[in-house]
């Protein structure tokens, strides 16, 4: 199963794909984030996110796509930036026809790290330990975005793997 994680952003927006044959293990097919620039006008940010994620999906052809819901900022300005940057990413979802599941940051980091106030450093350490990925030496990225993209689309894989486990436990009802 490939799974196209989505950790959205107005100014980045991270995205980790995924392939797993359902036994616990991963291996990555590619990472990385949409950048707008801060200098375009928001409705031409939100056009390059929906375009950009639009290309991802035909391009990768994921099985799921699995995004972070939004569940609670301290900056509303910022809240307004990631809830329209969410919005045309489902759009995008459903335009391409795939199905999309949403987890909150506290369900992923609870699922990578087994702690639901995990920091961004022990989710990137999970993301290294799992994937074998980790931030690039020397240079400026936006990494932390792509690794929480990573853990969701993980994150939906474990859930997903425990679903078929109960499954099959009951009987397939």
């Amino acid at each position: 199963m490939i799974i196209l994680g989505i950790d959205p952003g107005l100014a980045t927006t991270g995205f980790g794909i995924i392939n797993t044959n359902g036994d616990g293990e991963y291996k990555i097919i590619n990472f990385g984030w949409i950048k707008t620039q801060a200098k375009s006008t928001q409705g031409k940010r939100l056009e390059d996110i929906y375009q950009q994620t639009r290309k991802l999906i035909k391009k990768f052809n994921p099985d799921i796509v699995a995004i972070e819901s939004l569940f609670f900022y301290n900056n509303s300005k910022t809240v307004i930036g990631v809830s329209q940057a969410t919005g045309v990413i489902k759009l995008a979802v459903s335009h391409e026809k795939k199905e999309l599941f949403e987890y909150s940051p506290l369900k992923v980091k609870a699922i990578i790290t087994n702690n639901g106030k995990a920091k961004k450093e022990e989710i990137k350490k999970m993301i290294h330990k799992l994937l074998g990925v980790s931030t690039p030496k020397n240079k400026k990225t936006h990494f932390d975005d792509a690794a929480d993209a990573l853990g969701i689309a993980i994150c939906h894989a474990r859930i997903f793997l425990e679903s078929k486990r109960k499954e099959v436990k009951n009987g397939g009802n």
